[in-house]
């Protein structure tokens, strides 16, 4: 029976509701939804139900070009608009946004509410077979927080993104060697990339990831310092001490350039007279790279890596690796050290002083 003239909303026996939409409404995306048996959630479901449907047939009928209600591509655009996605790091909006972007170009027009366990398990599957296990580890977990968010909205009950078990992707263990960045270096100097030369001595002496380095500020840099926060988590700490052969290279590439302001990027492109971006770094490299004649798998991330391990191998503490790379944890640190012979070499060194400390005391007269 029809229940207070809510449309589509029906009472089919022992009191369970069903919101029922007509034909027109079923062929534009949406389908019949069992609301349970509480009647004050029934209804409240059954007009938002009905709003959506309006929406979708005024778009429908209007012709229009944005996403169409209870769509994919219109969830991304609510969840966009939300406190949740505004209240993020500007770093981790930017990473959000762009897996968003692609997962759009799959999904924009799929209903949210036609996603099941089994379309997204074959999507991650494709990712995997055309991408990478990374590429499909992360892609996935952004559509799984959005869809999350999607249950706390109301528009779905379940998220089936849950229901999905996908490979963590395996830990990057690239280093790079002292003979490595000296090849790079040179190879750099002579295309006639200065401000690549002093970003990866920068990169080298302060070990801070791609997107720290490459958005640095002139201000950012006094004495011999390079005052650094980090901005996917907005940990700082004090000014990081350059290697001499650092300052050297930065100074240098600096008296190339005209006056800067404090506000003005600290390195920029040769080609534009802009601060780098992202992507034509990222080719730049791997043209310096492969005219260099280094393997592929070296990225400049990995600079925090090397950092990290040398860092480690030296004897630093682990609250010392936090401070240098601005970790919001001592835990998140682990993930960059990649213990080798070295740190054996360490401790072995650190454990014969201690015993020869040991011996010499018990040859002493009490």
């Amino acid at each position: 029976m029809d229940v207070e003239k809510i449309r589509h909303l029906r009472c089919l026996g022992q009191g369970r509701y069903y919101w029922q939409p007509s034909k027109t409404i079923t062929d534009l995306g949406m389908a019949a939804e069992a609301l349970g048996t509480d009647r004050a959630i029934a209804r409240a479901r059954a007009t938002e139900l009905n709003r959506q449907a309006d929406e979708l047939r005024a778009a429908h009928q209007a012709g229009s070009n944005s996403s169409r209600p209870g769509t994919v591509g219109r969830l991304f655009s609510d969840y966009r608009a939300s406190d949740e996605f505004k209240d993020r790091k500007d770093r981790t909006r930017e990473g959000y946004d762009y897996e968003l972007g692609w997962i759009e170009k799959d999904f924009g027009t799929v209903m949210v509410r036609a996603l099941t366990p089994k379309v997204l398990k074959t999507y991650y599957k494709r990712l995997v077979a055309e991408r990478s296990v990374s590429v499909a580890y992360h892609r996935l977990g952004v559509f799984r927080l959005v869809l999350t968010w999607a249950v706390s909205e109301d528009w779905i009950k379940h998220n089936p993104a849950l229901d999905v078990r996908v490979k963590l992707p395996k830990k990057r263990e690239v280093v790079w060697t002292l003979d490595q960045m000296a090849t790079y270096l040179a190879k750099a100097a002579e295309l006639g990339w200065g401000s690549i030369v002093a970003m990866v001595h920068v990169f080298d002496s302060i070990g801070q990831s791609p997107i720290d380095v490459r958005t640095l500020l002139r201000g950012a840099y006094a004495g011999g310092r390079i005052n650094v926060s980090r901005q996917k988590t907005g940990v700082k700490g004090g000014p990081i001490l350059l290697f001499p052969e650092a300052v050297v290279a930065l100074d240098a590439y600096l008296a190339t350039q005209p006056a800067k302001l404090p506000t003005a990027p600290l390195f920029t492109n040769e080609r534009t007279g802009e601060m780098w971006v992202e992507s034509t770094l990222q080719h730049t490299h791997a043209d310096i790279r492969a005219a260099a004649g280094l393997p592929k798998q070296i990225q400049m991330q990995d600079f925090r890596t090397t950092a990290a391990t040398e860092g480690g191998a030296s004897g630093g503490t682990v609250d010392e690796l936090r401070a240098l790379q601005r970790h919001s944890s001592r835990t998140a640190g682990e993930h960059y050290v990649l213990p080798d012979g070295r740190f054996v070499d360490s401790i072995q060194q650190k454990r014969l002083t201690l015993r020869t400390a040991a011996a010499k005391k018990v040859g002493e007269p009490e």
